[in-house]
C-alpha cells in the first residue's frame, strides 16, 4: 500500500474555544491551524462552546464553525465567581459529559471526517475521545496546557507548584491536590485512545507521558507556536538600542504564577536612574493593589490591557518570570518579533524558547538574586542587547505558519497512512470470503 496523498481531507478541529471567544493564546493556534488546513485543501469543520445555550453556525473565512452549548451547569470561561459545591459538581459532569458524547457522534456520522482533532477539552471531556474511537476515527490531540491532570489547568495552587516542585519536570501524583486527582479520574484511561499526541513544548508534552497519559499514541510529536504572517509583516524589527535608561517590560496575566512578585523583588535591587519597568496585562484588582503596596516602585507603571503594538516598543528588554511549569511562553517569540532580547525562568518550555546567550538568558527563579544579576549585566553594558540582534533575527523566522502547517501535515500523513495500514484491504476480504465459500 502506498503512502497516504494528503490532499482533500475532512478534519474535524474540537476545542473548547475558538475566536471570538479567546481567553488564551490557545484558541488563536486552533484557528490558525484550522485556517491553515483549509489553505492547503482540506475541509474543516471547527466545534466550539459559547456562554449561552444557542446552537448556531457561523464560518471563519472557509472554516466552518459550530458554536455549542457547554451542556454544564455554568459556563467555564465567564469570569464569574462560582461555589465550591458548584464547581465540584461542575468539574464532575466534566469528567464525562455524555450530551457532549453523543452531539460528536452525531457530527461524525454527518461531516464524516478522516481526522478528529481534539484541543483543550474544558467543557467538552474526553467523551469526544470515547465517540471518535467508537466510529473508528484516528484522534490527534493538542496539548497546549495541564488541563488533563489539573482541574485549573496550570498545576499552581495557593502559590505554590502541585505535583513537586516546578523546576523538575515530571509530577509526583501523592503530591498532586486531591481535588485535582479526584476532579479528573478516568482522564488517564481515556487517553489512551489517542492515536497521535502533539505537545506545544517537549516539557508539556513529556509530562503528560510521565504521568502514564497516551500509551497508546503512536504518534508523540513537539510542534512550537507561530506567529500570524500579519503579525510577522506588521511587526518590523527595530533598529538595535544603546539605551541610558534600560526599559525592562512584563507582559501576561497578572497573577502569582506568572512570577510578577519575583520580578518586582528583584528591581528593588536595582541601582535607581537607571531603569524603568512597564507592566502589562491585567490581574484581579485587589491583587494589583496588593503590588503596589508592597513593591512601592516609582520606576513601575501598570499599563493594564494593552496591544502588543503598544507595549513591545516601549521596551528594551522582557522579563518571563513564570514560577509555574509554563507551557510554552508565547510572549518570547512576540517579543523576539521586535527584536528585544528575552530573560526567562527555566520553567515548564520556556527554555525550548530561548538559545541562552543568544537570543536571551534563563535563571532558575529559586535562586535570589540570579535574576537582579542578569538585569545588571544590560545596566552596565547599554549596548549590550545589541549582541542579541542577530541570533534573534536568525530565530524570530523559525515561528511561521508555514513551519508549523507543515510539521503538522508531517503527523497527519503518518497517522492516515497508519491508519489505512491497519485496515483490512476490502477486495481481499471479499475474495477470501468468496474462496472460503466456494
Amino acid at each position: 500500500m502506498g503512502p497516504t496523498v494528503l490532499s482533500n481531507k475532512r478534519i474535524l478541529i474540537v476545542s473548547c474555544l475558538y475566536p471570538p471567544y479567546s481567553v488564551g493564546g490557545a484558541e488563536n493556534t486552533v484557528r490558525k491551524l484550522a485556517q491553515g488546513l483549509v489553505e492547503l485543501g482540506h475541509t474543516v469543520r471547527v466545534i466550539a462552546t459559547v456562554p449561552d445555550n444557542e446552537v448556531r453556525k457561523d464560518r471563519d473565512g472557509r472554516v466552518e464553525v459550530n458554536f455549542v452549548s457547554n451542556h454544564n451547569s455554568y459556563w467555564p470561561f465567564d469570569g464569574k465567581p462560582h461555589s465550591f459545591l458548584s464547581k465540584i459538581f461542575w468539574h464532575m459532569r466534566d469528567i464525562k459529559n455524555a450530551r457532549h458524547g453523543r452531539y460528536l457522534d452525531e457530527q461524525i456520522k454527518e461531516f464524516k471526517p478522516d481526522v478528529v482533532q481534539t484541543h483543550n477539552l474544558t467543557g467538552f471531556s474526553p467523551a469526544i475521545w470515547d465517540a471518535a474511537k467508537q466510529a473508528g476515527v484516528p484522534i490527534v490531540h493538542f496539548l497546549h496546557d495541564y488541563g488533563l491532570l489539573c482541574s485549573r489547568t496550570a498545576l499552581f495552587h495557593k502559590n505554590k507548584s502541585c505535583g513537586g516542585p516546578a523546576s523538575l519536570n515530571e509530577i509526583d501524583p501523592t503530591q498532586r491536590c486531591r481535588s485535582c486527582i479526584l476532579l479528573t479520574t478516568g482522564k488517564t484511561e481515556r487517553s489512551q485512545q489517542v492515536d497521535a499526541v502533539v505537545g506545544v513544548s517537549q516539557a508539556v508534552l513529556d509530562l503528560h507521558l510521565k504521568s502514564g497519559m497516551f500509551k497508546n499514541a503512536r504518534i508523540k510529536r513537539v510542534i512550537l507556536n507561530s506567529l500570524s504572517p500579519q503579525a510577522l509583516a506588521e511587526q518590523l524589527m527595530p533598529k538595535a538600542k544603546q539605551p541610558d535608561i534600560l526599559s525592562i517590560g512584563f507582559i501576561g496575566a497578572v497573577k502569582p504564577e506568572k512570577g510578577i512578585e519575583y520580578l518586582l523583588r528583584s528591581l528593588q535591587h536595582l541601582p535607581k536612574g537607571k531603569w524603568r519597568a512597564v507592566i502589562g496585562g491585567r490581574g484581579a484588582e485587589d491583587y494589583v493593589e496588593h503590588l503596589k503596596a508592597t513593591y512601592p516602585l516609582a520606576e513601575v507603571s501598570y499599563l493594564g490591557q494593552c496591544q502588543q503594538q503598544e507595549f513591545y516598543p516601549q521596551i528594551d528588554l522582557l522579563v518571563v518570570p513564570s514560577v509555574w511549569r509554563e507551557p510554552l511562553g508565547n510572549v518570547v517569540m512576540e517579543a523576539y518579533s521586535y527584536g528585544i532580547p528575552v530573560i526567562a525562568a527555566k520553567r515548564g518550555g520556556i527554555p525550548e524558547m530561548i538559545d541562552e546567550g543568544q537570543t536571551g538568558m534563563l535563571f532558575e527563579p529559586e535562586n535570589e538574586g540570579e535574576l537582579t544579576e542578569q538585569l545588571m549585566q544590560f545596566i552596565d553594558d547599554p549596548e549590550k542587547t545589541t549582541q542579541f540582534l542577530a541570533p534573534i533575527q536568525h530565530k524570530v523566522g523559525y515561528f511561521t505558519v508555514a513551519r508549523q502547517m507543515e510539521q503538522y501535515t508531517e503527523v497527519l500523513q503518518e497517522l492516515l497512512d497508519q491508519s489505512d495500514a491497519r485496515r483490512p484491504d476490502f477486495q481481499s476480504t471479499v475474495d477470501g470470503i468468496a474462496g472460503n465459500v466456494l
